[in-house]
């Protein structure tokens, strides 16, 4: 069977890239903010001071790749950043379902 152990990291790993993802894009928007004098790196719809609850939002929406569309890039490291998330959230998965499944028909064979 396979151990609980490994699947409870493997969440956990999942859910800090999403929180990862979302500190870097907080780091982006308010370097930008700060360095082009402007107000966003980000386009939130309809939200005027957004939260890091925001952020979180828009890193887990990415990672799932399920592109909503209320927040958008504006800026191109924003739109690279973007790109990288979702590459990383779709590999990793597909490795940890390639991994566990491994484990699993190792297992079934013993």
């Amino acid at each position: 069977m396979i151990k609980h152990v490994a699947v409870t990291k493997a969440i956990n790993s999942y859910l800090l890239i999403g929180v990862v993802g979302a500190f870097l894009f907080i780091s982006v928007d308010v370097g930008y903010s700060f360095f082009a004098n402007a107000e966003h790196a980000l386009n939130f719809n309809n939200i005027v001071d957004p939260t890091f609850h925001d952020y979180i939002y828009f890193s887990f929406v990415t990672i799932t790749t399920l592109g909503y569309g209320d927040i958008t890039p504006i800026i191109p490291i924003a739109k690279s950043l973007t790109i990288a998330l979702s590459l990383t959230g779709q590999l990793y998965l597909t490795i940890l379902v390639a991994m566990l499944m491994g484990k699993f028909l190792s297992q079934s064979k013993n």
